[in-house]
């Protein structure tokens, strides 16, 4: 990012997922960190339903399995 969102403020976020299509969604800043050369962020979902919801609680699921496998 070219700046470091303001609190609160609004964006589209897209997630890339294993194994499936990218999910988009509006979402809201919770926390941000500006380092050297870059800006971590942490949102919150503003709305995430149908499709784009069940595949994004699948890819999770899907993670959380394939750690405790190892």
């Amino acid at each position: 990012m070219a700046r470091a969102p303001g609190p609160d403020e609004e964006l589209t976020a897209t997630l890339r997922l294993p194994g499936t299509d990218p999910v988009s969604a509006r979402v809201r800043v919770a926390g941000v960190k500006v380092q050297p050369g870059f800006v971590l962020l942490s949102f919150s979902f503003i709305k995430l339903e149908g499709a784009s919801a069940e595949r994004f609680v699948i890819a999770i699921f899907d993670f959380v399995l394939a750690e405790m496998r190892t």
